[in-house]
């Protein structure tokens, strides 16, 4: 009998009494290599009663080795579901449902899922803003961002303002001076002192169902103080929300 199954089950339970359509179930990668015999380059797939599930293996912290495996699936009230992890040779092909990405000549960095996109301003063309974010709202469920970028650097008559609404939606956030919709900063004589804007970027994961991202502030004049600011972004799929670390 070989000391690693080949695959392993496991159990999920929505605990809400709410329905959840578009759930991200997060695995550690180090537990499912405690049950299957797993090497960093193999593949698995998420079996739901014979439908293959989208899935997705993330290296969080950047060392080359996986951290985390999730994937997506639906859960009724209360519901309780059972699913089959197995080791294949190959990844299945999917079109990501997210995407992050770095913006030239903008400098840039921006993402989106299926629900909502953003960015952070990081370069000229910023004008006031400093490391609020700025908010797109969809209402189309495919990715926009290259295509309203493109749009909008036009000349003339010919540019599509991403300003304005043609139909699959807008910016229509005024950033400014504000934290946005993510932004942080630190309280000091009754006001706050903003980081300019990032200094740094990486991109962790683009898809297909998370996009995950970190920035680099430099922060001065705390109590003479300078400090450096990370931030990791991460925005699943199906979600109006980012969550910020």
């Amino acid at each position: 009998m070989p000391l690693f199954a080949q695959e392993v089950k496991i159990i999920v339970t929505n605990p809400e009494m709410t329905s959840r359509p578009g759930e991200t179930v997060t695995l550690s990668w180090v537990d499912l290599c405690s049950k299957i015999s797993l090497n960093d380059s193999d593949n698995l797939k998420v079996i739901d009663n014979g439908l293959t599930l989208v899935s997705q293996k993330i290296d969080t912290n950047g060392d080359g080795h996986p951290d985390v495996f999730i994937f997506r699936s639906a859960f009724g009230p209360g519901e309780k579901k059972e699913f089959d992890i197995r080791r294949v040779l190959r990844p299945d092909t999917t079109a990501s449902i997210t995407d992050a990405k770095y913006i030239l000549p903008r400098k840039d960095v921006a993402w989106e899922n299926d629900r909502i996109a953003f960015r952070i301003y990081g370069g000229p063309l910023a004008g006031v803003v400093l490391n609020g974010l700025d908010v797109w709202v969809k209402r189309v469920r495919y990715h926009v961002i290259d295509k309203w970028y493109d749009g909008d650097s036009l000349k003339g008559e010919k540019r599509i303002s991403y300003h304005v609404d043609h139909g699959e939606g807008a910016d229509l956030f005024n950033v400014g001076r504000s934290l946005g919709a993510g932004g942080s900063a630190v309280w000091k004589n009754g006001g706050l002192l903003q980081p300019g804007m990032f200094t740094k970027y990486q991109i962790i994961c683009t898809g297909p169902i998370r996009a995950m991202f970190k920035v680099w502030y430099r922060v001065e004049g705390v109590d003479s103080l300078s400090f450096t600011e990370a931030c990791t972004y991460t925005l699943d799929a199906s979600q109006n929300l980012n969550r910020v670390d």
